[in-house]
Protein backbone atom coordinates (compact mmCIF):
# COMPACT_ATOMS: atom_id res chain seq x y z
CA UNK A 1 0.00 0.00 0.00
CA UNK A 2 0.93 3.53 -0.52
CA UNK A 3 3.16 5.36 2.16
CA UNK A 4 2.42 3.10 5.35
CA UNK A 5 4.72 4.43 7.83
CA UNK A 6 1.83 7.75 7.74
CA UNK A 7 -0.52 5.41 9.73
CA UNK A 8 2.15 5.27 12.68
CA UNK A 9 2.13 8.69 13.14
CA UNK A 10 -1.00 8.47 15.93
CA UNK A 11 0.13 7.50 19.74
CA UNK A 12 -0.85 3.90 20.31
CA UNK A 13 -2.83 3.12 23.64
CA UNK A 14 -1.81 -0.34 25.19
CA UNK A 15 -4.46 -3.24 25.64
CA UNK A 16 -3.84 -6.58 25.30
CA UNK A 17 -4.13 -10.64 25.70
CA UNK A 18 -0.92 -12.93 25.58
CA UNK A 19 -0.93 -15.81 23.34
CA UNK A 20 2.26 -17.86 22.67
CA UNK A 21 3.82 -20.69 22.00
CA UNK A 22 7.03 -22.96 21.95
CA UNK A 23 9.15 -22.87 18.51
CA UNK A 24 12.85 -23.56 17.35
CA UNK A 25 14.31 -20.37 16.78
CA UNK A 26 16.61 -21.49 13.75
CA UNK A 27 14.32 -24.46 12.00
CA UNK A 28 14.42 -24.55 8.42
CA UNK A 29 11.04 -23.40 6.67
CA UNK A 30 9.83 -26.80 5.87
CA UNK A 31 10.18 -27.82 9.49
CA UNK A 32 8.33 -25.32 11.23
CA UNK A 33 6.33 -27.14 14.11
CA UNK A 34 2.83 -28.18 14.31
CA UNK A 35 0.42 -30.59 13.12
CA UNK A 36 1.62 -33.01 10.33
CA UNK A 37 -1.63 -33.52 9.32
CA UNK A 38 -2.40 -31.66 5.63
CA UNK A 39 -6.19 -30.52 5.24
CA UNK A 40 -6.96 -30.58 1.42
CA UNK A 41 -9.71 -27.55 0.90
CA UNK A 42 -11.49 -27.52 -2.35
CA UNK A 43 -10.68 -25.82 -5.04
CA UNK A 44 -11.84 -22.31 -5.34
CA UNK A 45 -13.59 -21.70 -8.51
CA UNK A 46 -15.94 -18.57 -10.19
CA UNK A 47 -19.61 -19.23 -10.78
CA UNK A 48 -20.42 -15.98 -12.70
CA UNK A 49 -19.56 -13.15 -10.40
CA UNK A 50 -20.00 -16.13 -7.51
CA UNK A 51 -16.66 -17.44 -5.84
CA UNK A 52 -17.39 -21.14 -5.01
CA UNK A 53 -15.86 -24.00 -3.62
CA UNK A 54 -17.15 -27.91 -3.70
CA UNK A 55 -20.16 -26.00 -6.45
CA UNK A 56 -21.64 -24.00 -3.42
CA UNK A 57 -20.79 -20.10 -2.79
CA UNK A 58 -18.14 -19.01 -0.59
CA UNK A 59 -17.35 -15.67 1.57
CA UNK A 60 -13.40 -15.30 1.80
CA UNK A 61 -12.30 -12.87 4.13
CA UNK A 62 -9.51 -12.29 6.20
CA UNK A 63 -5.88 -10.50 6.55
CA UNK A 64 -2.16 -9.76 3.86
CA UNK A 65 0.65 -11.46 6.29
CA UNK A 66 2.82 -8.10 5.63
CA UNK A 67 6.26 -7.71 6.34
CA UNK A 68 7.20 -11.00 5.57
CA UNK A 69 8.32 -12.37 2.44
CA UNK A 70 8.71 -8.63 1.77
CA UNK A 71 10.03 -6.79 4.36
CA UNK A 72 8.63 -3.30 5.35
CA UNK A 73 10.52 -0.98 8.03
CA UNK A 74 7.84 0.71 9.00
CA UNK A 75 5.80 -2.08 10.70
CA UNK A 76 9.09 -2.99 12.69
CA UNK A 77 8.64 0.91 13.61
CA UNK A 78 12.10 1.26 12.00
CA UNK A 79 12.76 4.42 9.85
CA UNK A 80 14.27 3.60 6.63
CA UNK A 81 12.41 3.84 3.41
CA UNK A 82 12.16 0.22 1.98
CA UNK A 83 13.50 -3.41 1.91
CA UNK A 84 16.46 -2.60 -0.22
CA UNK A 85 17.50 0.25 2.23
CA UNK A 86 17.53 -2.70 4.69
CA UNK A 87 19.69 -5.15 2.98
CA UNK A 88 22.28 -3.09 2.00
CA UNK A 89 23.42 -1.80 5.60
CA UNK A 90 23.74 -5.67 6.40
CA UNK A 91 25.42 -6.18 3.28
CA UNK A 92 27.98 -3.27 4.09
CA UNK A 93 28.29 -4.46 7.61
CA UNK A 94 28.46 -8.63 7.82
CA UNK A 95 28.66 -9.45 3.88
CA UNK A 96 25.96 -11.03 1.65
CA UNK A 97 26.20 -14.69 2.89
CA UNK A 98 25.59 -13.08 6.72
CA UNK A 99 22.73 -10.50 5.45
CA UNK A 100 20.98 -13.94 3.58
CA UNK A 101 21.35 -16.11 7.21
CA UNK A 102 20.37 -12.79 9.17
CA UNK A 103 17.23 -12.67 6.65
CA UNK A 104 15.78 -16.01 6.37
CA UNK A 105 16.18 -16.08 10.49
CA UNK A 106 14.02 -13.29 10.49
CA UNK A 107 11.22 -14.64 7.71
CA UNK A 108 11.30 -18.05 9.88
CA UNK A 109 9.97 -16.56 13.15
CA UNK A 110 7.94 -13.42 11.70
CA UNK A 111 5.09 -15.76 10.83
CA UNK A 112 4.60 -19.24 11.74
CA UNK A 113 2.05 -21.85 12.84
CA UNK A 114 0.66 -20.01 15.81
CA UNK A 115 0.63 -17.06 13.90
CA UNK A 116 -2.58 -18.88 11.10
CA UNK A 117 -4.15 -20.18 14.45
CA UNK A 118 -4.28 -16.38 15.73
CA UNK A 119 -5.54 -15.67 11.83
CA UNK A 120 -8.42 -18.46 12.12
CA UNK A 121 -9.56 -17.15 15.76
CA UNK A 122 -10.62 -13.86 14.14
CA UNK A 123 -13.21 -15.87 11.60
CA UNK A 124 -10.64 -15.85 8.67
CA UNK A 125 -10.47 -18.51 6.16
CA UNK A 126 -8.01 -17.06 3.89
CA UNK A 127 -4.50 -14.67 3.65
CA UNK A 128 -3.22 -12.73 1.24
CA UNK A 129 0.69 -13.59 0.67
CA UNK A 130 2.94 -10.44 -0.18
CA UNK A 131 6.16 -12.03 -1.82
CA UNK A 132 9.74 -10.17 -3.03
CA UNK A 133 10.61 -11.66 -6.73
CA UNK A 134 14.13 -11.53 -4.48
CA UNK A 135 12.49 -14.75 -2.84
CA UNK A 136 12.61 -16.70 -5.72
CA UNK A 137 15.51 -15.25 -8.28
CA UNK A 138 18.89 -13.41 -7.63
CA UNK A 139 19.24 -9.88 -8.32
CA UNK A 140 22.52 -9.82 -10.70
CA UNK A 141 22.65 -11.14 -14.18
CA UNK A 142 22.04 -13.69 -15.09
CA UNK A 143 18.87 -13.62 -12.68
CA UNK A 144 19.21 -17.74 -11.99
CA UNK A 145 16.77 -18.87 -9.46
CA UNK A 146 17.61 -19.34 -5.96
CA UNK A 147 18.01 -22.79 -4.61
CA UNK A 148 14.63 -24.26 -3.37
CA UNK A 149 13.01 -20.65 -5.15
CA UNK A 150 9.41 -21.56 -4.04
CA UNK A 151 10.26 -22.87 -0.30
CA UNK A 152 9.03 -19.62 1.55
CA UNK A 153 5.84 -20.03 -0.60
CA UNK A 154 5.56 -23.37 0.13
CA UNK A 155 6.01 -22.57 3.75
CA UNK A 156 3.08 -20.23 3.90
CA UNK A 157 0.62 -22.82 2.06
CA UNK A 158 1.50 -25.38 3.89
CA UNK A 159 0.70 -23.89 6.98
CA UNK A 160 -2.47 -22.73 5.83
CA UNK A 161 -3.14 -25.90 4.22
CA UNK A 162 -3.14 -27.15 8.35
CA UNK A 163 -5.61 -24.58 9.16
CA UNK A 164 -7.29 -24.51 6.54
CA UNK A 165 -7.05 -20.80 5.53
CA UNK A 166 -6.49 -20.41 1.65
CA UNK A 167 -3.55 -18.08 0.15
CA UNK A 168 -3.87 -15.69 -2.51
CA UNK A 169 -0.02 -14.95 -3.49
CA UNK A 170 1.11 -11.53 -4.69
CA UNK A 171 3.54 -10.55 -6.31
CA UNK A 172 4.56 -7.56 -4.36
CA UNK A 173 7.89 -6.31 -5.35
CA UNK A 174 8.44 -6.63 -9.09
CA UNK A 175 11.67 -7.45 -11.26
CA UNK A 176 12.46 -4.01 -12.06
CA UNK A 177 9.68 -3.21 -9.43
CA UNK A 178 5.97 -1.61 -10.77
CA UNK A 179 6.05 1.22 -9.25
CA UNK A 180 7.64 4.20 -7.71
CA UNK A 181 6.77 3.43 -4.25
CA UNK A 182 8.79 1.42 -1.23
CA UNK A 183 6.26 -1.22 -0.80
CA UNK A 184 7.36 -2.97 -3.94
CA UNK A 185 10.49 -3.48 -1.80
CA UNK A 186 12.73 -0.45 -3.53
CA UNK A 187 11.01 2.64 -4.51
CA UNK A 188 11.70 5.12 -6.89
CA UNK A 189 12.59 2.32 -8.90
CA UNK A 190 9.66 1.85 -11.26
CA UNK A 191 12.03 0.50 -14.05
CA UNK A 192 9.22 -3.03 -15.12
CA UNK A 193 7.20 -0.76 -17.69
CA UNK A 194 10.41 0.12 -19.54
CA UNK A 195 12.27 -3.22 -19.00
CA UNK A 196 11.02 -5.79 -22.00
CA UNK A 197 13.39 -7.93 -19.55
CA UNK A 198 12.09 -7.82 -16.40
CA UNK A 199 8.74 -8.05 -18.06
CA UNK A 200 10.02 -11.54 -19.38
CA UNK A 201 11.51 -12.15 -15.89
CA UNK A 202 7.86 -11.86 -13.98
CA UNK A 203 6.40 -13.63 -16.59
CA UNK A 204 8.74 -16.54 -16.23
CA UNK A 205 7.96 -16.54 -12.61
CA UNK A 206 4.53 -16.40 -12.38
CA UNK A 207 4.53 -19.43 -14.78
CA UNK A 208 6.76 -21.05 -12.40
CA UNK A 209 4.57 -20.33 -9.44
CA UNK A 210 1.53 -21.87 -11.45
CA UNK A 211 3.59 -24.72 -12.37
CA UNK A 212 4.11 -25.79 -9.23
CA UNK A 213 0.96 -24.95 -7.35
CA UNK A 214 -1.21 -26.09 -10.32
CA UNK A 215 -2.61 -28.71 -8.06
CA UNK A 216 -2.64 -27.38 -4.80
CA UNK A 217 -6.18 -26.11 -3.74
CA UNK A 218 -4.74 -24.40 -0.79
CA UNK A 219 -3.97 -21.41 -2.86
CA UNK A 220 -7.17 -19.74 -4.15
CA UNK A 221 -5.78 -17.19 -6.80
CA UNK A 222 -2.84 -15.38 -8.28
CA UNK A 223 -2.45 -11.48 -7.72
CA UNK A 224 -0.47 -10.84 -10.51
CA UNK A 225 1.03 -7.26 -9.66
CA UNK A 226 0.54 -5.04 -6.19
CA UNK A 227 -0.60 -2.09 -6.94
CA UNK A 228 1.37 -1.74 -10.14
CA UNK A 229 1.00 2.61 -10.81
CA UNK A 230 3.90 3.29 -12.39
CA UNK A 231 4.90 7.16 -11.24
CA UNK A 232 1.30 7.71 -10.22
CA UNK A 233 0.64 9.86 -12.87
CA UNK A 234 1.40 8.51 -16.41
CA UNK A 235 -1.95 6.58 -17.44
CA UNK A 236 -1.32 2.54 -17.26
CA UNK A 237 -4.22 1.25 -19.19
CA UNK A 238 -2.17 1.02 -22.60
CA UNK A 239 0.80 -0.91 -20.75
CA UNK A 240 -1.91 -2.70 -18.55
CA UNK A 241 -3.68 -3.81 -21.84
CA UNK A 242 -0.08 -4.85 -23.49
CA UNK A 243 1.60 -6.67 -20.53
CA UNK A 244 -0.74 -8.62 -18.12
CA UNK A 245 -2.51 -10.26 -20.79
CA UNK A 246 0.76 -12.00 -21.45
CA UNK A 247 0.62 -12.85 -17.91
CA UNK A 248 -2.50 -14.65 -18.32
CA UNK A 249 -1.35 -16.45 -21.27
CA UNK A 250 1.56 -18.01 -19.63
CA UNK A 251 -0.22 -18.78 -16.30
CA UNK A 252 -2.22 -20.76 -18.49
CA UNK A 253 0.13 -22.65 -20.56
CA UNK A 254 0.48 -24.88 -17.13
CA UNK A 255 -2.53 -23.72 -14.94
CA UNK A 256 -6.37 -23.86 -16.10
CA UNK A 257 -8.24 -23.89 -12.70
CA UNK A 258 -6.71 -21.16 -10.30
CA UNK A 259 -8.22 -17.83 -10.05
CA UNK A 260 -6.39 -14.94 -11.92
CA UNK A 261 -6.72 -11.49 -10.75
CA UNK A 262 -6.46 -8.98 -12.78
CA UNK A 263 -5.43 -5.26 -11.27
CA UNK A 264 -7.33 -1.60 -11.69
CA UNK A 265 -5.14 1.70 -12.11
CA UNK A 266 -5.06 3.75 -9.47
CA UNK A 267 -7.85 6.88 -10.52
CA UNK A 268 -10.11 8.98 -8.39
CA UNK A 269 -8.71 7.81 -4.89
CA UNK A 270 -9.36 3.86 -5.72
CA UNK A 271 -8.42 0.99 -8.43
CA UNK A 272 -10.38 1.78 -11.50
CA UNK A 273 -11.06 -1.45 -13.01
CA UNK A 274 -13.69 -0.59 -15.79
CA UNK A 275 -11.51 -0.21 -18.44
CA UNK A 276 -11.07 -4.31 -18.80
CA UNK A 277 -14.45 -4.31 -19.60
CA UNK A 278 -15.44 -8.24 -19.27
CA UNK A 279 -13.11 -10.95 -19.12
CA UNK A 280 -15.33 -12.98 -21.22
CA UNK A 281 -14.36 -10.18 -23.69
CA UNK A 282 -10.85 -10.81 -23.54
CA UNK A 283 -11.10 -14.70 -23.50
CA UNK A 284 -10.14 -14.76 -19.59
CA UNK A 285 -11.59 -17.74 -17.64
CA UNK A 286 -11.05 -18.21 -14.29
CA UNK A 287 -10.43 -14.21 -14.08
CA UNK A 288 -11.42 -11.82 -11.36
CA UNK A 289 -10.79 -8.04 -10.48
CA UNK A 290 -8.94 -6.55 -7.37
CA UNK A 291 -8.07 -3.78 -6.43
CA UNK A 292 -7.62 -1.55 -2.68
CA UNK A 293 -9.45 0.81 -1.27
CA UNK A 294 -8.20 3.23 1.88
CA UNK A 295 -10.84 5.56 2.84
CA UNK A 296 -9.11 8.98 3.98
CA UNK A 297 -6.27 8.30 2.13
CA UNK A 298 -5.11 9.79 -1.30
CA UNK A 299 -7.00 12.83 -1.32
CA UNK A 300 -9.94 11.36 0.12
CA UNK A 301 -12.29 12.68 3.02
CA UNK A 302 -11.32 11.66 6.32
CA UNK A 303 -13.58 10.70 9.24
CA UNK A 304 -17.32 9.04 9.50
CA UNK A 305 -17.52 11.26 6.08
CA UNK A 306 -15.13 9.30 3.91
CA UNK A 307 -16.23 5.95 5.22
CA UNK A 308 -19.56 6.97 4.28
CA UNK A 309 -18.44 8.35 0.79
CA UNK A 310 -16.39 4.98 0.26
CA UNK A 311 -19.33 3.09 1.19
CA UNK A 312 -22.33 4.71 -0.31
CA UNK A 313 -20.65 6.51 -3.56
CA UNK A 314 -17.64 4.85 -4.80
CA UNK A 315 -18.91 0.88 -3.74
CA UNK A 316 -22.36 1.24 -5.94
CA UNK A 317 -20.86 2.15 -8.62
CA UNK A 318 -18.06 -0.54 -8.63
CA UNK A 319 -21.25 -3.05 -7.80
CA UNK A 320 -23.08 -2.12 -10.71
CA UNK A 321 -20.09 -2.34 -13.21
CA UNK A 322 -18.88 -5.62 -11.71
CA UNK A 323 -22.92 -7.19 -12.52
CA UNK A 324 -22.73 -5.87 -15.95
CA UNK A 325 -19.58 -7.78 -16.74
CA UNK A 326 -20.40 -10.82 -14.83
CA UNK A 327 -17.28 -10.90 -13.00
CA UNK A 328 -15.77 -11.14 -9.56
CA UNK A 329 -14.11 -9.09 -7.42
CA UNK A 330 -11.57 -9.32 -4.61
CA UNK A 331 -10.59 -5.84 -2.20
CA UNK A 332 -7.01 -7.31 -1.77
CA UNK A 333 -6.37 -4.12 0.89
CA UNK A 334 -7.80 -2.34 3.19
CA UNK A 335 -8.53 -0.17 6.03
CA UNK A 336 -9.60 2.81 7.72
CA UNK A 337 -7.47 6.66 8.56
CA UNK A 338 -6.67 7.48 12.49
CA UNK A 339 -7.04 5.61 15.39
CA UNK A 340 -10.70 5.89 16.34
CA UNK A 341 -13.39 4.35 18.01
CA UNK A 342 -15.24 3.68 15.58
CA UNK A 343 -12.61 1.94 13.47
CA UNK A 344 -13.05 -1.85 14.41
CA UNK A 345 -16.79 -1.12 13.61
CA UNK A 346 -15.94 0.63 10.41
CA UNK A 347 -13.76 -2.10 9.41
CA UNK A 348 -16.77 -5.32 9.87
CA UNK A 349 -19.11 -2.62 7.81
CA UNK A 350 -16.47 -3.04 4.81
CA UNK A 351 -16.36 -6.95 5.69
CA UNK A 352 -19.91 -6.86 5.86
CA UNK A 353 -20.38 -5.16 2.38
CA UNK A 354 -18.10 -7.17 0.73
CA UNK A 355 -19.88 -10.27 1.62
CA UNK A 356 -23.00 -9.26 1.03
CA UNK A 357 -21.76 -8.59 -2.38
CA UNK A 358 -20.01 -12.17 -3.11
CA UNK A 359 -16.52 -10.24 -2.86
CA UNK A 360 -13.32 -11.54 -1.64
CA UNK A 361 -11.52 -9.11 1.00
CA UNK A 362 -8.39 -9.06 2.87
CA UNK A 363 -7.50 -6.38 5.48
CA UNK A 364 -4.08 -4.52 6.11
CA UNK A 365 -2.59 -6.05 7.97
CA UNK A 366 -1.63 -9.19 10.36
CA UNK A 367 1.02 -8.09 12.52
CA UNK A 368 3.22 -5.13 13.51
CA UNK A 369 6.18 -4.84 15.82
CA UNK A 370 6.89 -1.78 17.92
CA UNK A 371 8.70 -0.69 20.93
CA UNK A 372 5.77 -0.53 23.58
CA UNK A 373 4.15 -3.79 23.75
CA UNK A 374 0.34 -4.19 23.54
CA UNK A 375 -2.29 -4.12 21.17
CA UNK A 376 -4.92 -1.00 20.78
CA UNK A 377 -7.59 0.05 19.22
CA UNK A 378 -6.15 0.68 16.34
CA UNK A 379 -7.17 -1.22 13.28
CA UNK A 380 -4.13 -1.75 11.18
CA UNK A 381 -2.85 -4.87 13.04
CA UNK A 382 -4.25 -7.92 14.50
CA UNK A 383 -1.84 -8.85 16.82
CA UNK A 384 1.37 -6.42 18.35
CA UNK A 385 4.04 -7.95 20.59
CA UNK A 386 2.87 -7.88 24.22
CA UNK A 387 5.94 -6.47 25.79
CA UNK A 388 8.61 -3.96 25.25
CA UNK A 389 11.38 -4.59 22.65
CA UNK A 390 14.73 -3.55 23.67
CA UNK A 391 16.23 -1.26 21.22
CA UNK A 392 18.13 -2.59 18.30
CA UNK A 393 19.44 -0.88 15.44
CA UNK A 394 20.22 -1.89 12.03
CA UNK A 395 23.77 0.07 12.01
CA UNK A 396 25.03 -0.52 15.82
CA UNK A 397 23.67 -3.43 17.18
CA UNK A 398 25.85 -6.63 16.55
CA UNK A 399 25.03 -9.80 14.90
CA UNK A 400 24.45 -11.99 17.16
CA UNK A 401 22.03 -9.49 18.38
CA UNK A 402 20.20 -8.55 15.55
CA UNK A 403 20.06 -12.30 15.38
CA UNK A 404 18.90 -12.88 18.05
CA UNK A 405 16.01 -10.53 18.00
CA UNK A 406 15.00 -12.18 14.42
CA UNK A 407 14.87 -15.69 16.00
CA UNK A 408 12.74 -14.51 19.52
CA UNK A 409 9.81 -13.28 16.84
CA UNK A 410 9.05 -17.10 16.86
CA UNK A 411 8.11 -17.34 20.33
CA UNK A 412 8.00 -13.61 21.87
CA UNK A 413 4.37 -12.99 23.67
CA UNK A 414 1.51 -11.63 21.26
CA UNK A 415 -1.05 -8.96 22.07
CA UNK A 416 -4.20 -9.55 20.20
CA UNK A 417 -6.42 -6.55 19.20
CA UNK A 418 -9.27 -7.00 21.45
CA UNK A 419 -11.16 -4.13 20.14
CA UNK A 420 -10.81 -5.33 16.16
CA UNK A 421 -11.18 -8.78 17.30
CA UNK A 422 -14.66 -8.50 19.41
CA UNK A 423 -15.88 -6.29 16.08
CA UNK A 424 -14.75 -8.81 13.56
CA UNK A 425 -16.18 -11.80 15.63
CA UNK A 426 -19.59 -10.46 17.06
CA UNK A 427 -22.58 -12.56 15.90
CA UNK A 428 -23.91 -9.20 15.41
CA UNK A 429 -22.18 -6.06 13.95
CA UNK A 430 -21.37 -3.14 15.90
CA UNK A 431 -23.43 -0.01 15.05
CA UNK A 432 -21.96 2.54 13.58
CA UNK A 433 -23.98 6.02 12.06
CA UNK A 434 -22.65 7.18 8.77
CA UNK A 435 -23.74 10.43 7.30
CA UNK A 436 -25.91 9.74 4.62
CA UNK A 437 -24.94 10.54 1.19
CA UNK A 438 -27.05 10.20 -1.82
CA UNK A 439 -25.33 7.39 -4.12
CA UNK A 440 -23.70 8.16 -7.27
CA UNK A 441 -25.05 6.19 -10.19
CA UNK A 442 -22.59 6.70 -12.64
CA UNK A 443 -19.93 4.63 -13.52
CA UNK A 444 -16.75 5.72 -11.80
Amino acid sequence: MISKAIHMLCRLTLVGLMVGTAATAIAQPHHDPGSSVISQLPLVQLSGSQFTADGKPIILRGCNLGCWLLFEPWMQTWHYPDQYSVDQILIHRFGRPAERRLMDTYRNNFVRNRDFKLIKSFGFNLVRLPFNYQRLEHTQPPYALRHHPLKWLDRAVDLAARNRIYVILDMHGAPGRQSTNKDTGRQNRDKLWSSPLDQKRTIALWRLIARHFRNNTTVAGYDLLNEPWGNFHENMVPKFEAFFPRVYKAIRTVDMHHIIFMPGVIRLHAGDISFWGSPASHGWQETAYTTHFYPGLFGSPTGLFGLSLFIHRQLPPLEMFLKKVHAAFYLGEFNVMHNKSWAPAALRRIFDTCANNGWAATMWSYKLLKPHGGATGSTWYMVSNRNNIRPISLKHSSYARLHNYFASMGTMPLAINKPLWNALTAKRPPRIKLPAIPPKTSLW
